[in-house]
């Protein structure tokens, strides 16, 4: 069980086994995140970091910065800006124009 410390309690994210699983079923849950339209991921720009005494999270153009249990919001710019951000605060550099990437509805 992954776990993450919120405040003064443990909140469960995932857990797993160690079930043998067949690789087809590997690949049809990969292949259905990252290429169906009913997939989150698909959907939206996402990256989260955890940090010394904190976490970075990304959701489209709201950067959540929680440090030491302090959240900051910074809303980001639809321009080139994001690229930088992306490279700054997650170290993801991408090498394509901002114009070219995929439009968020």
């Amino acid at each position: 069980m992954l776990q993450s410390k919120q405040g003064d309690s443990w909140k469960n994210l995932y857990s797993f086994d160690l079930n043998h699983v067949f690789d087809i079923d590997i690949k049809l849950g990969n292949h259905f995140t990252s290429t169906s339209p009913d997939s989150f991921f698909v959907n939206a720009r996402m990256a989260a970091l955890p940090i010394k005494d904190g976490m970075l999270t990304l959701h489209n153009y709201k950067l959540k910065k929680v440090i030491n249990g302090r959240e900051k919001i910074i809303q980001l710019q639809d321009d080139s800006s994001y690229l930088n951000i992306l490279e700054k605060e997650f170290g993801i550099q991408i090498d394509v124009d901002y114009k070219d990437l995929k439009l968020l509805e």
